[in-house]
């Protein structure tokens, strides 16, 4: 069986305003943060599901999260090493990790070259230092552009990079520049471009409602409108909503059918959901004990899950 994975790293150093993703804020003094012990963990689910689904080859593997950077070089290295050799056929049409511009370092992306990564996807989000700020971003404006300076000398495989339309203190004119820099970044061959969702319960969320700052849903949108413009007359085709790829950059993760996901919070595959408990110290307790991170089973309708893919396979352009 060939399938696509998932692996969700929930470690980051700083959960940015408008962030709802599950994540953990790192605290070394109390022991949350990737070690080997949780790198081990996930290997363990996914060698479980590997015998389960009798899974002999990954389609695409894409390390997300969180931070997945925050594991460092040598973490990295073994967490990728380990998923090409959880199944018997170690090649794969596409091995994405998201790294974050500060964690980019020649090591890491030494480890991840050598590992068997062919993509990696950074979090760009903005070159305006007075966005960054509006939103919380840890990363300042400096780093950002030294890490695509560094990506570019160094890393000579696929590159993708992500920014968002409509963060508060953005102009029309500091979101155009942004994109003048990147197009110099002649390895960057494909943009993901999403508009601001405000989740409730952010702190972004809660800041706008109150009042102490100010933003605009058209002008997001607007906004949003403009990149798609300046992106299509640049080269970069768009092939899905929030995705735009020079011609061959396409990310496969994008547009395939079956994945299974392992993560901290849950582990998907086929028409099966299963839950794991949120807290990873207990995750690795129960690990000790049985070998496997999974502690809750709960089996969601076959329904649910085809009412899921009709929902998200529009996002790609070509429809379902």
């Amino acid at each position: 069986m060939e399938i696509s994975l998932y692996v969700h790293v929930p470690f980051c150093r700083q959960k940015c305003d408008y962030c709802d993703f599950f994540s953990i804020p790192l605290n070394r003094a109390s022991c949350v943060c990737p070690d080997e012990k949780y790198v081990r963990s996930v290997l363990n689910e996914i060698r479980f599901y590997v015998k389960k689904y009798s899974v002999s080859r990954w389609k695409t593997v894409y390390i997300g999260g969180g931070t997945p950077s925050q594991l460092g070089a040598k973490l990295l290295f073994e967490l990728v090493s380990g998923i090409k050799s959880a199944v018997s056929d170690k090649t794969a049409d596409e091995f994405t990790v998201e790294m974050n511009p500060e964690d980019l370092a020649e090591d890491i992306l030494d480890s991840a070259q050598k590992a068997g990564v062919d993509r990696i996807s950074t979090g760009i989000q903005a070159l305006d230092q007075k966005a960054l700020d509006s939103v919380n971003r840890h990363c300042p404006l400096q780093t950002a552009i030294s890490s695509l300076e560094l990506l570019q000398k160094k890393w000579k495989k696929k590159l993708s990079v992500d920014f968002i339309a409509g963060l508060p203190g953005q102009t029309y004119s500091s979101f155009k520049k942004q994109f003048e820099t990147v197009f110099n970044f002649k390895n960057i061959d494909h943009i993901s471009l999403y508009s601001l969702t405000l989740e409730e319960n952010t702190p972004l969320y809660k800041k706008i409602e109150s009042g102490k700052i100010k933003w605009s849903q058209q002008k997001t949108d607007r906004m949003w409108i403009l990149g798609r413009k300046i992106l299509k007359e640049n080269g970069f085709i768009q092939y899905e909503v929030s995705n735009f790829a020079r011609t061959g950059a396409e990310s496969l993760t994008g547009i395939l059918k079956i994945i299974l996901a392992v993560e901290a919070v849950r582990a998907a595959v086929f028409t099966a959901r299963f839950q794991n408990g949120g807290q990873i110290p207990v995750l690795l307790k129960i690990m000790k004990i049985s070998g496997l991170t999974l502690i809750l089973n709960q089996k969601f309708r076959n329904r649910y899950v085809r009412l899921k893919k009709s929902i998200c396979r529009p996002r790609n352009l070509n429809g379902l």
